[in-house]
């Protein structure tokens, strides 16, 4: 009986542990046009980096994509981010891209 329930707690042990290691949700980024398409050709597809970052909030996990976009779409109407996060006309440094996705690491 003693190994049953040793077997069980080591099983929802690694169960609970492994979904709070290895899924991610979703996060909203900003991410600099010009250097991702033309410098780094990754096109906004990477990981953080100097030129992807990724929003820390209140809400900063959700769980779809969708749910992220609804985030973005308050988040880009703000006044503090168009002069954060300028949105040029799409071919200079001063160009940036609103978007979710669940590829950061930290």
């Amino acid at each position: 009986m003693k190994k049953v329930a040793i077997i069980l707690f080591s099983l929802l042990f690694t169960i609970s542990f492994s979904k709070s290691v290895f899924s991610k949700g979703y996060k909203l980024f900003v991410c600099n046009y010009y250097v991702s398409y033309n410098l780094a050709k990754d096109n906004c597809s990477g990981a953080n980096s100097f030129y992807k970052i990724y929003f820390e909030n209140r809400n900063a996990n959700f769980n779809s994509r969708d749910e992220c976009m609804q985030e973005m779409k308050e988040t880009i109407n703000s006044p503090i981010m168009s002069q954060m996060f300028p949105e040029g006309n799409g071919t200079d440094a001063a160009s940036w891209i609103l978007d979710c996705d669940n590829l950061w690491k930290f």
